[in-house]
């Protein structure tokens, strides 16, 4: 695999007036990447202002039924869970594929500032035809977003250290 950089912040786009969704140079060079079938590794970060005060990460795994039906079935169910996500536009959501890389097949994060809102959209997604392929959807995972000064403090160090 080739070192590819792309310089950017992620970002919240608003197209049409709908939902807030993900956008941002590292985003849209991933899915041309994605379509060009191409590997990469991809890194980027939020402007300080676009964090939300949670974030919530965890891990999944898929049946291997779900490895066997076809592309457009396995598409089809994504969508579906997709179109749920974007009920909740007070939820951020990103999936990414980490198949190979640990016993989970991908990995889940969330941003938010409402967990009520969190906790209604998972018992939703947990509601979809896509569930009945996941076997393990746990630990999840919750942080508090510090930016970094207050955490070195946190820590009890210092920042000269």
């Amino acid at each position: 695999m080739q070192s590819l950089a792309v310089i950017g912040h992620l970002t919240r786009d608003v197209v049409a007036g709908g939902a807030p969704r993900i956008g941002g140079a590292p985003w849209y060079g991933g899915r041309a990447l994605h379509a060009l079938g191409q590997e990469a590794v991809l890194f980027a970060k939020c402007g300080e202002g676009d964090r939300a005060r949670y974030l919530i990460v965890y891990p999944f795994t898929k049946s291997t039924e779900w490895y066997l039906t076809s592309r457009e079935v396995r598409q089809g169910s994504m969508n579906e869970h997709m179109r749920v996500g974007h009920t909740y536009p007070q939820v951020r959501q990103l999936l990414a594929n980490s198949f190979g890389l640990d016993d989970q097949d991908f990995l889940v994060a969330y941003e938010t500032d409402d967990l009520p809102a969190f906790s209604a959209l998972v018992r939703d997604l947990r509601g979809t035809d896509g569930r009945r392929s996941t076997v393990r959807d746990t630990p999840i995972l919750l942080g508090v977003h510090r930016p970094a000064p207050e955490i070195v403090e946190l820590l009890g160090a210092s920042e000269a250290e």
